[in-house]
């Protein structure tokens, strides 16, 4: 690939890995703000309300930057030779439902369980020998 090629490639990655990283916070926060306990001051608001703070607009605007930096790296290494679109529809999938299905019980680790799904999925994507994910059809 010339240098054009992978500089567009990485900006693209780049976009597709910050975007998913502001879905998954807003998903992140919209789960964990179901999942409060009675007891919790926040228990009963409405959920776009709730979003709004800026308390939870900072930290999502800080957990999507420190992400985005970090994964961007990891998905353009991990996603040479591979088709970028099918590749970052299978690894949202798969940590948007880490998320769902963490977050309501163990909180944090929610968040913290997005990483290494997203490391999964993105392996997966490299070495599986689906079609639709390689470049070389």
């Amino acid at each position: 690939m010339t240098n054009t090629k992978n500089f567009h490639r990485l900006l693209r990655i780049a976009a597709l890995s910050f975007s998913g990283a502001l879905a998954c916070a807003i998903l992140f926060f919209a789960v964990l703000h179901r999942s409060l306990p009675p007891s919790d001051e926040a228990y009963g608001q409405p959920l776009l309300r709730a979003l709004w703070d800026p308390f939870v607009i900072a930290s999502i605007v800080l957990y999507t930057g420190l992400s985005g930096v970090v994964t961007t790296p990891l998905a353009y290494f991990l996603l040479r030779d591979r088709r970028v679109l099918p590749c970052a529809a299978l690894a949202f999938l798969i940590v948007a439902l880490e998320v769902m299905m963490v977050t309501p019980k163990f909180g944090v680790a929610g968040w913290l369980g997005a990483y290494p799904a997203l490391a999964a999925a993105l392996i997966l994507c490299r070495f599986a020998r689906f079609r639709p994910f390689s470049d070389k059809i």
